[in-house]
C-alpha cells in the first residue's frame, strides 16, 4: 500500500486528479537568481556602452580667449562615431551618466544581497523566504538612494572620507563609478551619507525627528543619599543637570539627605544635548524615606512578596498599576501577577507603598511580567 510522501518543493493541488503544480521555491531558487540578475546587470552596462556612444562633453572657453579668423572655405567636421564602434568610457553627462550610475549602484546592491544570503546559507539558515520582501525593497531602495547621493554630490565640493574630491568636475566621471558601486554594496554607509546630508541641509528639522530623546528611567524613586543611575535612549553626549542633590557626568544621581529635603520631593534631572539642534529631555526622581524590595522582574503567573526598607513606623498601603486581570496585592505586599495572556509579551506593572499618615511619601518599584525568564 503505497503512501503520499512530502516533497521539500512546494506543491500545490490544482484539483482532483488534476497534476501537481511547482511553485517557485525562493530558498532554493534565491542565490541563483541573484547570481544571474548580477550577470544581467554587469551585461547590460557593458552593452550600454558598446552601443551608445558617449558624446563629447563641451568645454566653455575662457573670457578673453581670441577666437580663430574666420576663413572662406568652411572646415569639414568628421563625422560622428557609429554605435559599437568602440568603448565610450564611463558618461560625463545626464542621463546616460544617471543610468551609468543606477546599473553600477545595482550591481553592487545585488552583489551584497548575494554575499548575506551566502553568509546565512552556511550558518544553515536557508529560509530567505520570510525575508522576500526586504530582498525586494533593497533592490529597489539600493540604487534609488545612491542615485541620489551622487546627485548632490555632483552638484556641491564636499570632503569624503578624509579624501578632497571635487565630484562637481567632468574628469572624475570614473570616481563617480566607483563611489556608485560602493554606495550600492554598503548600503548601510548610503544610508548613513545620506542621514548626514538630510543633517547638513535641516539641522533642526533632523535633530528633532531623528536624534530626539528620552531619559532612562523617566521616573525614578530614590531614597534621602541614595544614588539612581540615569541614561538617555539613544546615544547622545548630554550634559547632565539637577535641581536638587547632586549628578555626575554620567548620570549618576545623589539624592540629597533628609535634613536638605522632605519626602515626597520631586527633584527634575534635565539632560541638555551638546549639539544645540537636538531638545532636551527631563526626567523626575522622588525622594522617598523608604524603598522597596523584591524582584524587578516576574513570570505571569507566579507570586512575590514585597517588602519596605526601612520600613515605616506608621505602616504603608499597597497598590499596583495597571489592574491586570486576574493580578492583585494584599495588604501584606503580596504580589499575585496575572496569567499569561494568549500572545506572548512583556507587559509592566508599578507595585506603589503610600505611608500611611503622610501620601506624598511613597516608593514605587516598576515589575516586568515575563512569559518565560
Amino acid at each position: 500500500m503505497s503512501s503520499d510522501s512530502t516533497t521539500p518543493m512546494d506543491v500545490q493541488k490544482t484539483g482532483k486528479g488534476s497534476r501537481p503544480r511547482a511553485r517557485f521555491n525562493i530558498d532554493k531558487w534565491l542565490m541563483p537568481t541573484l547570481l544571474l540578475l548580477v550577470l544581467a546587470s554587469l551585461v547590460g552596462w557593458v552593452l550600454l556602452h558598446l552601443l551608445v556612444p558617449a558624446p563629447p562633453v563641451e568645454t566653455a572657453q575662457p573670457v578673453g580667449t581670441p577666437q580663430p579668423a574666420a576663413t572662406a572655405q568652411a572646415v569639414e567636421t568628421p563625422p560622428p562615431p557609429k554605435a559599437g564602434a568602440k568603448w565610450t568610457g564611463p558618461y560625463q553627462q545626464p542621463p546616460l551618466q544617471w543610468l551609468d550610475w543606477l546599473l553600477i549602484s545595482l550591481c553592487g546592491v545585488l552583489l551584497y544581497l548575494l554575499a548575506s544570503a551566502a553568509y546565512y546559507r552556511v550558518r544553515g539558515n536557508t529560509r530567505f523566504s520570510d525575508f522576500a520582501w526586504w530582498y525586494v525593497a533593497t533592490i529597489v531602495k539600493g540604487p534609488i538612494v545612491a542615485f541620489i547621493i551622487l546627485l548632490f554630490l555632483t552638484q556641491v565640493s564636499v570632503d569624503i572620507t578624509g579624501l578632497s574630491i571635487d565630484l562637481t568636475k567632468p574628469d572624475t566621471a570614473t570616481v563617480l563609478l566607483v563611489v556608485a558601486f560602493i554606495l550600492g554594496f554598503y548600503s548601510r554607509v548610503a544610508r548613513e551619507q545620506l542621514n548626514q546630508i538630510v543633517k547638513a541641509l535641516f539641522p533642526k528639522a533632523y535633530g528633532i525627528a531623528e536624534e530626539q530623546f528620552n531619559i532612562v528611567p523617566g521616573k525614578a524613586s530614590v531614597q534621602f543619599g541614595q544614588t539612581a543611575q540615569f541614561g538617555t535612549s539613544k546615544a547622545v553626549e548630554v550634559i547632565w543637570l539637577t535641581s536638587t542633590g547632586k549628578i555626575d557626568d554620567k548620570g549618576l544621581f545623589t539624592a540629597p539627605s533628609a535634613t536638605e529635603a522632605h519626602a515626597g520631593d520631586a527633584i527634575r534631572i534635565t539632560a541638555v544635548p551638546k549639539d544645540p539642534n537636538v531638545p532636551t529631555a527631563s526626567a523626575l526622581a522622588t525622594l522617598v524615606a523608604f524603598s522597596i524590595v523584591g524582584k524587578d522582574k516576574l513570570l505571569y503567573g507566579a507570586e512575590e512578596t514585597y517588602q519596605t526598607s526601612p520600613a515605616p513606623e506608621e505602616g504603608v498601603t499597597w497598590s499596583v498599576t495597571p489592574k491586570l486581570r486576574g493580578a492583585a496585592i494584599t495588604d501584606k505586599g503580596i504580589y499575585k501577577a496575572p496569567p499569561a495572556p494568549e500572545s506572548a509579551v512583556k507587559e509592566k506593572v508599578a507595585i506603589t507603598a503610600t505611608c500611611k499618615t503622610n501620601p506624598l511619601n511613597l516608593a514605587t518599584l516598576e515589575v516586568e511580567l515575563q512569559a518565560w525568564p
